[in-house]
């Protein structure tokens, strides 16, 4: 869960135009959060990133991505545990 909370940070969305800097997308794997930026008025385009200062126009968490997106990692931790703890456990066999 914090792994898909910090993706927040590091994901970026690029503004091409007035039009794509009112729905940036946030998260990963999937974008589970929207951010209006128009306040901002970069050159385009422009790589952005998710703003906490509350300047946004409006930000919007989607509740069933961010689920998704919780349980995809999980899965991929847990499979990623599974093959480290199976190739360790070859190794001690030899």
């Amino acid at each position: 869960m914090l792994f898909t909370a910090s993706s927040l940070f590091w994901t970026t969305d690029t503004a091409y135009d007035t039009e794509t800097i009112t729905h940036l997308k946030f998260g990963w794997p999937i974008p589970f959060m929207m951010q209006d930026q128009r306040y901002f008025n970069p050159p385009f385009p422009y790589v952005m990133r998710v703003n906490l200062s509350g300047m946004s126009g409006g930000t919007a968490f989607i509740l069933g991505k961010l689920l998704f997106d919780i349980v995809i990692n999980f899965i991929f931790a847990i499979a990623s545990w599974w093959i480290a703890v199976s190739v360790i456990s070859r190794r001690d066999d030899r």
